[in-house]
């Protein structure tokens, strides 16, 4: 029952995530041409995706809450920050329909990346302790080296993504070490108890 409760809290995560692999499917069962003709038009169908992501997240109750033991809360101030996320990222999508065709890349597999990057970012607004946030980041920081590698042939867009990949697994490796020394000094990794721990 409690899972249930916690798949409820979810559904808007899980239908972003299911509506994204979704368009991934159809993209893939695309020729080249029809990527070309249709990667605008996928764009708009995108942006109507995040209409109903919207409203799928408005149906949902704003209480707060901590479901998945503790490692995921959601109150008001994280729902206003997902709301603020999907206003950006319809923003950004609508924005680059022109840039497809200005620099002559027709990836249709952009929509999937922006949209793993988007349910990345709700995980990390509404993650509550130290692991969930450290795979939200990871997540984050895979999509982005695609993204900035996504021009293959392009010499620097392929050196732009080699280089953000190595600054990346350097940052994270000491995110992970402060992660672990917190940890080891203090046994915990909750945000809640972390706020307990220094207000002592």
């Amino acid at each position: 029952m409690l899972f249930l409760n916690d798949c409820f809290f979810l559904l808007p995560e899980i239908y972003w995530i299911f509506s994204v692999i979704g368009l991934l499917l159809f993209s893939t069962t695309l020729t080249n041409k029809l990527k070309k003709v249709l990667v605008v038009k996928l764009g708009y169908v995108y942006i109507y995706l995040i209409g109903l992501f919207s409203f799928v997240l408005f149906c949902v109750p704003t209480l707060e809450c901590s479901l998945l033991n503790y490692q995921y809360t959601s109150d008001l101030f994280t729902f206003s920050f997902k709301l603020l996320f999907l206003t950006f990222l319809s923003f950004c999508v609508y924005v680059t329909l022109g840039y497809f065709f200005f620099e002559r890349v027709f990836f249709v597999e952009y929509y999937f990346l922006v949209g793993f990057f988007c349910i990345s970012s709700f995980f990390l607004v509404s993650s509550n302790d130290f692991i969930l946030f450290y795979l939200s980041i990871e997540l984050q920081a895979l999509i982005l080296y695609t993204m900035a590698a996504l021009k293959r042939y392009n010499v620097f867009s392929a050196e732009s993504g080699l280089k953000y990949f190595v600054l990346g697994a350097f940052s994270s490796g000491l995110l992970l070490f402060g992660i672990s020394l917190f940890y080891g000094f203090f046994g915990i990794v909750t945000f809640n108890d972390i706020k307990f721990v220094f207000l002592k």
